[in-house]
């Protein structure tokens, strides 16, 4: 029995909840503290039940165990040439940088904008920013607050309005 309850804590809390589901139902009690829980498993549970839970330990297990390789060899990728220099991997670096590069234009960085763009983009700004573009009034049929130049609103008067009975509440 020591060695199922070994077995047992070495997987986490919420591991072992889920392999619980739809077989055995646990009060929140022993459920908060691993061994409350692992004791309790092993008191009341089959043996069936305890073969499936170290089916899923060994599977999270082998799962950490890919996991922690996976980190190893991202982290320790060897980029260098076979003398133990750094020249390979800075050649590699400036290649990789030249070919990102190849697509933007870089002519033009830093060149200012004749007056006529200037303009154009102040023109362009103080129309989509003019009082004008910027009214809003409610719409007669939703009742929302809606823009007027996108909408397209325009006001009626009251009097106006075909079929008056209609609004009545």
């Amino acid at each position: 029995m020591d060695t199922v309850v070994a077995e047992l804590s070495l997987l986490l809390i919420k591991e072992i909840q889920c392999n619980l589901i739809g077989i055995m139902s646990i009060s929140k009690e022993e459920s908060k503290k691993k061994d409350k829980l692992v004791a309790w498993i092993v008191a009341n549970g089959t043996m069936q039940l305890i073969d499936m839970i170290r089916a899923a330990m060994k599977e999270y297990q082998a799962w950490k165990v890919a996991a922690r390789q996976q980190r190893h060899a991202k982290k320790h990728r060897i980029d260098e040439d076979p003398d133990g220099g750094t020249s390979y991997k800075i050649h590699h670096m400036e290649a990789r940088q030249s070919t990102d590069n190849k697509d933007m234009k870089t002519s033009s960085f830093l060149e200012l904008s004749s007056a006529e763009e200037v303009n154009a983009c102040y023109r362009a700004f103080h129309a989509t920013m003019d009082n004008q573009a910027l009214l809003s009034g409610p719409c007669g049929i939703c009742a929302r607050e809606c823009n007027i130049q996108q909408r397209g609103l325009h006001q009626i008067k009251v009097a106006d309005i075909p079929h008056q009975e209609r609004l009545h509440p």
